[in-house]
C-alpha cells in the first residue's frame, strides 16, 4: 500500500498540520468560513481568467491560420515565413550563432559545405 504524503509514516512524529495540508484543502471552509469562501472565489477568478485566456488564444491562432493561408495564396511560402518570424524573434545574432553551429555540426558530418550554408 502506497504511503500518504500528507500523513505522518507510523513512528514519526506528526509535522506541523498547516505544511501537511493537502493542496486546495479548506477551499470550501466550514459553514460560515469566510477564509475558505475568499479562497474558493480567488480560485474561481483564476480558473475563469484563463479560461478567456484560452479563448482569446484559440481565436488569435485560428487569425495567423487566416493571415498564412493568405499568404500562400498570394504564393509566399508560409515555411519560410515561420523562420523569418523565428529569426526576427530572436534577434539576427542569435540566429547568426546557431547558423554557426549548425554549419560546424554538419561539416563534421561531412554533409554540408561550411561556405555555402542553406538557413
Amino acid at each position: 500500500m502506497a504511503h500518504d504524503p500528507y500523513q505522518p509514516r507510523h513512528g514519526q512524529p506528526a509535522e506541523d498540520q498547516a505544511a501537511r495540508q493537502r493542496p486546495g484543502a479548506g477551499l470550501t471552509g466550514e459553514a460560515g468560513s469566510d477564509a475558505g469562501r475568499v479562497a474558493a472565489d480567488r480560485l474561481l477568478s483564476l480558473i475563469e481568467r484563463i479560461e478567456a485566456l484560452s479563448e482569446d488564444r484559440a481565436v488569435v491562432s485560428d487569425d495567423i491560420k487566416q493571415v498564412f493561408a493568405e499568404a500562400k495564396s498570394d504564393g509566399f511560402d508560409p515555411k519560410t515565413m515561420r523562420k523569418v518570424i523565428a529569426i526576427r524573434k530572436a534577434g539576427v545574432a542569435s540566429h547568426q550563432e546557431s547558423q554557426a553551429i549548425l554549419g560546424t555540426y554538419m561539416a563534421a558530418l561531412g554533409m554540408a559545405d561550411t561556405e555555402n550554408q542553406e538557413g
